[in-house]
């Protein structure tokens, strides 16, 4: 577990690795008595609570209680900012705070932006409430795939909870699932949604 604040000045932060090659399973990042637990950086374009970015497998590990994510990076994720490997087998009923200096954000509950495989994610009544500046936000990931590569899926995952904007915000992609798909949404379910 983590407790405590993690700053980079110019490069990747995340609650628990910056970035992960390897395996992370059973971590949370959580915030201590009445603190917030902060991550923060500057200079990159991805932010996770759990980690910045994926290469190898995030499992049961998550975001609990008081977290925010700040920073000028424009993908943010409830565990990986960026997957380029494996996050599955969670369940989330927190939502780190979302703090961004720039505009054109990608949300996700669990990945800000998919690139390989999200599998048996369960959101339970996460909450995105008064947002502005997102162009892309998913209950479980922001972006999923892109034009060029379509072999990204997200499989067996459901979603429950509120998506509302403040009412000055207009143009953005909101989904229970992902923000926008480009590849594979395999056997995903809503509960329920309140938008």
């Amino acid at each position: 577990k983590n407790y405590g604040d993690v700053r980079s000045s110019d490069g990747y932060a995340g609650g628990i690795t910056a970035e992960n090659e390897g395996i992370i399973s059973g971590c949370s990042v959580e915030n201590k008595g009445t603190a917030t637990t902060t991550i923060y950086s500057l200079g990159v374009e991805e932010i996770g609570a759990i980690s910045a970015v994926n290469t190898g497998t995030v499992e049961n590990s998550r975001a609990n209680g008081d977290v925010t994510l700040r920073g000028d990076a424009i993908r943010f994720g409830g565990i990986v900012g960026l997957n380029q490997g494996t996050v599955q087998n969670t369940e989330l009923t927190d939502m780190p705070k979302i703090v961004g200096t720039k505009s054109n954000l990608t949300v996700g509950g669990a990945v800000g932006e998919n690139q390989k495989t999200v599998s048996s994610i369960e959101a339970k009544n996460l909450a995105f409430e008064n947002l502005s500046g997102y162009m892309y936000l998913g209950g479980i990931v922001g972006i999923n795939g892109d034009t060029g590569d379509k072999s990204a899926v997200v499989t067996n995952s459901s979603y429950t909870g509120t998506i509302t904007e403040k009412s000055s915000a207009a143009g953005n992609c909101y989904g229970g699932i992902a923000g926008i798909n480009y590849a594979t949404l395999e056997d995903d379910h809503i509960g329920e949604i309140h938008m």
